[in-house]
């Protein structure tokens, strides 16, 4: 997909190809070395989050930045859009979502692709959805995060298996997700871990 971009971005007449990375360490060299008015950045890369090098990048005279993800969560996407980017584009959109918010971010204004937008939409109006777990699925959420499976969390809380991996399914379906790296990130990006030990 970065190959995909990286051509696409270097067709468009009005624009000039800075770099195109694959890590995040690449992406702060590249920073460094070059003059760039947008950096068009990945919320995960195979070194670390994005986030970290938007973080560094908020100084005066610094590129502004258009986060691009797969990642549907509303709370992920509330967190992000608190950041310094000024767009937020989901993978899947199309690219005239994407071509919008790189000329609306090189002009110093926010734009979001129709997805992320609708999904934030949701997430505000249904509120936070840890508020909606059970204290039964917050102590599971506290083990999984520790990285307890679903037999170690039944043999702690003394209940069978299979209410371990009812009460999992629960807590993903109403959380949204999925996988349990996306529950830690979850659980880090709210103060979970800590408020749950």
């Amino acid at each position: 997909m970065r190959e995909m971009l990286a051509e696409w971005i270097a067709a468009n007449r009005a624009w000039s190809l800075g770099g195109a990375c694959g890590t995040l360490a690449e992406a702060r060299e590249s920073v460094a070395r070059e003059r760039m008015d947008v950096v068009v950045l990945d919320v995960e890369l195979p070194d670390g989050r994005g986030l970290e090098l938007l973080d560094s990048l908020a100084t005066d005279g610094a590129p502004a930045v258009v986060l691009m993800t797969a990642h549907e969560q509303p709370w992920l996407l509330r967190d992000a859009a608190k950041t310094a980017a000024l767009g937020i584009v989901m993978k899947g959109a199309p690219l005239a979502d994407l071509r919008r918010a790189i000329e609306h971010a090189a002009r110093g204004e926010a734009s979001y692709c129709r997805r992320t937008s609708e999904l934030m939409r949701s997430w505000t109006m249904r509120g936070s959805p840890h508020e909606r777990l059970t204290p039964r699925e917050v102590e599971v959420l506290r083990l999984i995060v520790a990285g307890d499976t679903s037999r170690s969390v039944a043999e702690k809380l003394g209940i069978a298996e299979k209410t371990a991996q009812n009460h999992r399914a629960n807590l993903m379906e109403k959380l949204e997700i999925h996988d349990v790296p996306g529950l830690v990130r979850y659980a880090i990006a709210h103060g979970l871990t800590d408020a749950l030990r």
